[in-house]
């Protein structure tokens, strides 16, 4: 259900979808429905994400909103795959998520180095409790589905991943990585066609995903079949670099 807020004469400026993202109030979807939006959203959502459209995120920044991501929603039809590899490369083998989140994050934490358009800072510790673990036992999106894959070396490293989570009763790839010393590239493409595979055999009929804009990943997904359906740009109010 969407929420409305008013300008100060009482007139509707913007509605949202309200949710929680990274732990904070979420106003996702927001749309301008009358004059004064800016202000509004900067006097009446203070601490919360917005996500929105690209011209409305960027002049919030300007206004001083922080930027957290500039994303694309991507969407593959799992009846109408076009073909694509899907066997793991050589010494390389494809598993359920069968590993504990301390022999995962080791690929995830590679995956995103300095330079990365998704690279964040992170202490170890505190990404696995706060962020892999949630991820994994279904408390922060919803339940890991069973099309979820990992691949794993001859040493038994965790090289690639990929988790399926059940998002809102949608099918949403929440994580697509890979260790880039531990691993060839076209791996994690390949573990993904496996996976959507496996989602199909599943009776799934889609799968979906975000991906930042100026990740170079998004040429994979659209080989595999993915499309943009949705582009937002998602900002903090009222937290300044």
């Amino acid at each position: 259900m969407r929420q409305i807020r008013a300008n100060d004469l009482g007139v509707a400026a913007i509605s949202f979808v309200e949710g929680v993202r990274d732990g904070r109030p979420w106003a996702d979807y927001l749309e301008v429905i009358g004059p004064g939006a800016v202000e509004v959203i900067m006097a009446q959502l203070k601490g919360w994400a917005v996500s929105t459209d690209v011209d409305l995120g960027r002049e919030l920044v300007a206004r001083g909103a922080r930027r957290l991501r500039h994303a694309h929603s991507m969407y593959a039809d799992l009846t109408a795959l076009p073909s694509a590899p899907s066997a793991p490369p050589e010494g390389v083998t494809f598993t359920s998520v069968d590993r504990s989140p301390e022999d995962i994050y080791p690929a995830i934490s590679q995956a995103y180095p300095p330079g990365h358009v998704d690279h964040t800072p992170r202490d170890r510790d505190q990404a696995i409790a706060t962020e892999l673990v949630p991820l994994l036992d279904g408390s922060m999106l919803g339940p890991l589905m069973p099309c979820s894959a990992l691949a794993v070396n001859e040493a038994g490293a965790v090289v690639a991943g990929v988790f399926v989570n059940d998002f809102k009763t949608v099918p949403w790839v929440t994580e697509v990585f890979r260790h880039p010393a531990l691993s060839v590239p076209g791996t994690g493409g390949r573990l993904l066609r496996h996976v959507q595979l496996k989602a199909a055999a599943d009776g799934l009929d889609r799968l979906g995903l975000a991906v930042s804009d100026g990740n170079p990943a998004q040429r994979v997904y659209s080989r595999l079949g993915f499309a943009v359906t949705h582009t937002s740009f998602t900002v903090v109010i009222g937290e300044s670099l």
